[in-house]
């Protein structure tokens, strides 16, 4: 209703990219990933316009972020791999430009490094193994680098055992069963 009542209002709109970011969310929770790629397909329009609108606003440019990678995930659930490889590659090229912006902002550069795994695991999905291993040690870079800044963030720890068993994985889909191990064991 504030939308349609003033469309020319910026908060509106981004009420609304925030509400279709929830929306999708429910639908894929029912586990209706069409729905929930058509909402957050809209979310991506919205999120669009308000970056062209003004684009050093960093909280639209996050939630455009979360937009594409998004839609990424309910493309993947929908079967679609390559378009979700697309939408996950776009939001890492967003979270790349805003952790550039504020390259002391953890919070951004943890963002950063998970929109490095979701790339990787969409290429792996596809058949990419040397790229998602690329994108997994991008990853485990910022992760550990987090790591090393504040230690007792059990967030980052997990994250960073995540990327380890990533890595592990993608090492021992490749025939590397010894680096796998290596991997695996920093991963415990």
């Amino acid at each position: 209703d504030l939308v349609a009542r003033d469309p020319g209002n910026a908060q509106s709109q981004h009420l609304m990219l925030v509400g279709d970011l929830d929306v999708g969310m429910a639908y894929g929770g029912e586990g209706d990933a069409a729905r929930s790629a058509a909402t957050y397909r809209e979310a991506v329009k919205i999120g669009e316009l308000l970056v062209a609108r003004d684009p050093t606003n960093v909280q639209w440019q996050h939630d455009l972020t979360n937009a594409h990678a998004y839609l990424g995930g309910a493309l993947d659930a929908l079967g679609r791999a390559q378009d979700a490889v697309a939408e996950q590659t776009i939001a890492l090229t967003l979270a790349t430009q805003l952790a550039n912006l504020a390259p002391k902002d953890r919070g951004l550069q943890s963002d950063l490094a998970a929109r490095h795994s979701a790339v990787g695991d969409e290429l792996r999905v596809v058949g990419d193994a040397s790229g998602a291993l690329r994108e997994y040690r991008r990853s485990h870079d910022i992760f550990a680098e987090l790591v090393t800044v504040d230690p007792t963030n059990v967030l980052w720890q997990n994250a960073l055992a995540g990327t380890d068993r990533q890595i592990g994985d993608g090492l021992r889909e490749a025939g590397d069963d010894q680096g796998a191990l290596v991997e695996y064991r920093e991963s415990e």
